[in-house]
């Protein structure tokens, strides 16, 4: 839910080593959000699956500042700096910038380079969206193959973990984005995404595009 599972999971080779059982707590399903909140499904697609976020969805510009602050901007210079060092911060915001631009697309990380300044490298760039799956943020799926060298230089197909983060970010209030027809198909193929791969984590098994 934030820092302290990043936390947690920086100390697990430490003294605790083997003496823990990690629960994931994932965004809240369609369901979940239902049953608590009322929330139908266009409103769960745009405003996603974080609870405490859900609760505002009626002040859209206080929802999208909460959205921003709190969870965004939180995980983005406290949570993802605790657990690893950065030595480009601003590249790794414009580096979320690009994957919450980019929802269940595939983009190569050569191409990503020519939209991001001081990339330096691909390496850095497949490094920044490591830490930023670490952190619940993205995922990057691999392209299926029978070969698991080709599935590792595969470009990637980038989906963020909760729609909220697209919508908070896109500038799109909810009634315009329910009528732009490509943005709204992103975040449907994002939300299945999503929620096909916490369902492939929960049963141990992998998800590919």
């Amino acid at each position: 839910m934030g820092s302290s599972a990043l936390l947690v999971q920086k100390g697990l080779t430490e003294s605790l080593a083997g003496r823990f059982e990690l629960h994931r707590h994932a965004q809240w399903s369609y369901e979940e959000s239902r049953q608590c909140f009322g929330v139908s499904l266009d409103e769960y697609l745009y405003f996603g699956g974080y609870p405490g976020a859900l609760a505002m969805r009626q002040d859209e510009a206080r929802w999208r500042n909460f959205f921003r602050g709190s969870l965004i901007e939180t995980v983005l210079s406290k949570d993802v700096l605790l657990m690893a060092t950065v030595t480009k911060p601003a590249l790794l915001r414009q580096t979320f910038g690009l994957a919450v631009a980019s929802p269940a697309q595939i983009i190569s990380y050569q191409k990503m380079m020519g939209s991001l300044q001081d990339a330096g490298n691909t390496t850095t760039i497949a490094t920044y969206f490591g830490l930023l799956s670490k952190a619940f943020l993205t995922v990057n799926l691999e392209r299926y193959s029978g070969a698991v060298i080709r599935q590792r230089g595969s470009i990637p197909k980038i989906v963020l973990l909760d729609n909220g983060l697209i919508s908070a970010m896109s500038g799109l209030d909810f009634k315009s984005a329910r009528r732009d027809a490509i943005f709204w198909g992103r975040c449907i193929e994002n939300m299945v995404g999503a929620r096909l791969y916490y369902l492939a984590e929960q049963w141990g098994a992998q998800i590919f595009y």
